[in-house]
């Protein structure tokens, strides 16, 4: 019910897009050296979807972890690896916070 268009980029931007750009920035140096790890950070609602996380920050995460294999089915002939970090749910002042100041 908290959708708007422009929470949606928002969460997008801060969660995925920012992981691409990341990834793609990294993998131009680590072609050129033939090898390199990437190692992202998702969150456990990018492996299951629950109601707690919201639409589009679960999509954000799987994004990342869909990334993550395709990277590794990708580069793997340039001796590139990526891999996942998904922390569990913590007890943080973000959800207030972000009730209050986003879009």
């Amino acid at each position: 019910r908290d959708l708007t268009p422009e929470r949606i980029k928002y969460m997008l931007d801060a969660n995925l897009n920012s992981a691409f750009y990341c990834a793609s920035a990294a993998l131009a140096v680590m072609r050129a050296q033939k090898g390199g790890l990437l190692i992202h950070t998702a969150s456990m609602a990018g492996r299951v979807v629950g109601l707690l996380s919201g639409a589009s920050y679960v999509a954000a995460k799987h994004g990342v972890v869909a990334m993550s294999h395709a990277i590794n089915m990708e580069e793997f002939v340039n001796g590139i690896r990526s891999t996942v970090l998904c922390p569990g749910e913590v007890a943080t002042p973000f959800e207030a916070l972000e009730r209050t100041t986003l879009p």
